[in-house]
């Protein structure tokens, strides 16, 4: 204890008495040794205040670390004898209000999650009623934290170009999530929530009238209580009706400050479940979504994309009705995002087209997917023919060679479009009705069959081609019965000239389906399917007697695990 007011010997100290805390974690063993270590201990509480004061990082780390091991090998004690270990946890909670440059509050948060695991259960309720005050101030400090750097003057740059720094900052603040999802766990999201809904007020009547275009004061105090609610949305119930009703109308009037409207957005995509439960909330904040689509920062657009996805997701019956609007939409913004975003954009408009009547499923679905087709086709007709591409007068040969890998991937991603309208829009037919969504995969099905046989060497491709099969076959199963012959001979024919063991996945997915016992099939479609996997099997191992030995060792054909899929 000597040889924590020494500097030299000062780490050592701390590394000694945290082994004594590690070798006293039986705790009902060792509570002798424990009472005597934690007066000493608790009188160490005002090198806090002396640390943060002289800006000193090392001691204020070694200090909260003192501190917060002692609170995680007793933290049993803790939740056992409330009154008698609260200057412990106090003690903590001064480390985090006073670490200022935050180089200490990450290693109090093992504890407050192992103190929340204790006193949750409903043993120690005595304990977390006492220390509810503690949490509700640690919501408090971790908001504040939360705020992005102040810079000088005008600076844009909050980091001074140090992107580590920068990384390193936006993974801290998750951690800070999910401390408070622990508050949360404690002291009830209600209360949580209003403290970021006051914050966001308190913003609102200092500086919304001196919010312009191009500039926001203060924004980091508006920021962070929007990151705050983004953090413990998943605590939310939906039901919750106290504090939402009021903060939800506030966000959509937001300012367009960057990173404000981007943690807006994405607040909002963490209560979509909420808000299908609040349907006069949601023209509000789909319109706020959309328009992020417009902004000029890349991050709010792929924010507007995945919030658009959980609206699109979590409120499909409320956005029903409003298929053209949602086309139009849709049509507008896929072709600027990235594939990313484009996928999480298909897979909400999917979700609402999912829950079209069965009547309207196959004109929905043609709606949305003809014009994605048309784009396949067009990048496709762009790609295939290298040779022709290098007879045009004047172009070099690698520039065109160029052009045609770039535009393979765009085929690849937009095939995984047409993949995730088969995912999700899976309607329920009686036996004997036509499956409208099959009957739309009747009619791509020999256009994905010409682009295999012109791309037999571009992998991304068919492997989205045998993605999408895969997934018919899944979401459909015996619904894809007529269509069964045609699929067969395409996978055949793509695995013959390919090679490629992709087309023995999706080749799995129909032999699981449809073999012999399988519900709902008949015998004459499972032997039907036996011949084909029979085929498959003899061009298999043929190729694999044409292959040298050298390419055999890890027992893949073309990176795929085909043996698996076979066996």
């Amino acid at each position: 204890m000597d040889a924590l007011d020494n500097e030299p010997s000062f780490e050592s100290a701390v590394e000694c008495i945290c082994t004594i805390y590690r070798d006293t974690r039986e705790v009902d063993d060792c509570l002798p040794v424990i009472q005597a270590v934690y007066p000493r201990i608790i009188a160490l509480r005002p090198k806090i205040r002396e640390a943060a004061e002289a800006e000193d990082a090392d001691t204020l780390r070694g200090v909260t670390r003192l501190f917060a091991e002692a609170g995680e090998a007793w933290v049993v004690l803790i939740a056992r004898l409330p009154d008698e270990f609260r200057s412990l946890v106090e003690a903590v909670l001064e480390c985090c209000a006073r670490d200022k440059e935050r180089d200490a509050i990450s290693l109090t948060f093992i504890f407050w999650y192992e103190l929340k695991q204790y006193i949750t259960l409903d043993r120690y309720a005595e304990a977390r009623d006492k220390f509810a005050d503690v949490f509700s101030q640690l919501v408090d400090i971790m908001i504040k934290h939360l705020e992005f750097p102040t810079p000088d003057g005008d600076k844009e740059d909050l980091f001074d170009g140090d992107r580590e720094q920068e990384e390193k900052f936006r993974q801290f603040r998750h951690s800070m999530g999910d401390v408070l999802k622990d508050c949360c766990a404690v002291i009830g999201v209600t209360e949580c929530l209003s403290k970021s809904y006051q914050l966001i007020q308190q913003w609102v009547s200092k500086y919304a009238s001196q919010a312009t275009n191009t500039h926001v004061p203060h924004w980091q105090e508006l920021e962070a209580p929007l990151f705050s609610m983004r953090a413990m949305g998943r605590m939310v119930d939906p039901e919750e009706s106290s504090v939402l009703p009021q903060v939800i109308p506030l966000i959509v009037q937001i300012p367009d400050q960057e990173k404000v409207r981007f943690q807006a957005i994405m607040a909002l995509g963490r209560y979509t479940e909420w808000t299908a439960q609040h349907p006069e909330t949601l023209e509000a904040q789909l319109n706020y979504v959309i328009s992020g689509f417009q902004h000029s920062s890349p991050e709010v657009v792929q924010a507007a994309a995945l919030a658009f996805k959980f609206l699109g997701t979590d409120c499909q019956k409320l956005l029903g009705g409003h298929i053209p609007q949602l086309h139009s939409f849709y049509e507008s913004v896929i072709d600027k995002l990235k594939p990313a975003s484009q996928e999480e954009v298909t897979e909400g408009v999917a979700a609402v087209v999912a829950v079209q009547p069965v009547e309207k499923i196959y004109e929905t679905m043609k709606l949305f997917c003809d014009p994605i087709m048309a784009r396949i086709m067009n990048l496709a007709n762009n790609a295939k023919d290298e040779q022709g591409q290098r007879a045009v007068a004047g172009m070099l040969e690698q520039g065109l060679h160029n052009m045609r890998i770039e535009l393979i991937p765009n085929v690849a991603d937009h095939l995984q479009l047409i993949t995730i309208f088969v995912q999700v829009v899976s309607p329920y037919v009686g036996p004997g009705q036509e499956n409208p969504a099959v009957k739309y995969c009747g009619e791509i099905l020999p256009v994905m069959s010409t682009i295999v046989m012109n791309f037999t060497s571009s992998t991304p491709i068919l492997e989205r081609v045998c993605r999408c099969w895969r997934y018919m076959i899944i979401s459909y199963r015996t619904a894809m019965i007529p269509l069964l012959p045609i699929l067969a001979q395409s996978l055949a024919s793509g695995f013959e000239l390919s090679r490629e063991g992709c087309f023995l996945w999706a080749t799995d997915a129909i032999i699981r389906e449809f073999s012999d016992g399988a519900e709902y099939v008949d015998p004459t479609t499972s032997e039907a399917v036996y011949q084909f996997f029979e085929q498959q099997a003899l061009v298999f191992l043929r190729i694999l007697n044409e292959l040298p030995p050298q390419n055999l060792s890890d027992g893949k054909l073309h990176g795929e695990p085909a043996c698996s899929y076979l066996c």
